[in-house]
């Protein structure tokens, strides 16, 4: 089974829908001031993507995820541990 986070396999409408919308929103913040004086023209998808069917191939055909690794702080409450038992952070003494 595909990962969900994985453009190239979005099935999902909902994650399909948010997709488009997302990259409908980009283009329209980059539209407005001040972030329109920096953009000289849109690269990619292309001013071509016009239909949501266009800019979810464009997802597929370029999307993918990023792995953030979790959980790399020791825990406990000796000196070398950052995060307690209630995962909060313990002062620094």
């Amino acid at each position: 089974m595909p990962r969900v986070g994985d453009g190239r396999s979005v099935t999902r409408s909902v994650l399909q829908q948010r997709l488009v919308d997302g990259l409908e929103l980009c283009r329209r913040v980059l539209a407005q001031a001040p972030q329109s004086g920096f953009v000289e023209s849109e690269f990619v998808p292309g001013p071509a993507a016009q239909t949501d069917a266009k800019l979810l191939a464009f997802a597929r055909q370029t999307g993918g995820t990023v792995f953030h690794p979790t959980s790399t702080c020791k825990m406990g409450l000796d000196p070398l541990s950052v995060v307690g038992r209630r995962r909060d952070g313990v002062p620094a003494q």
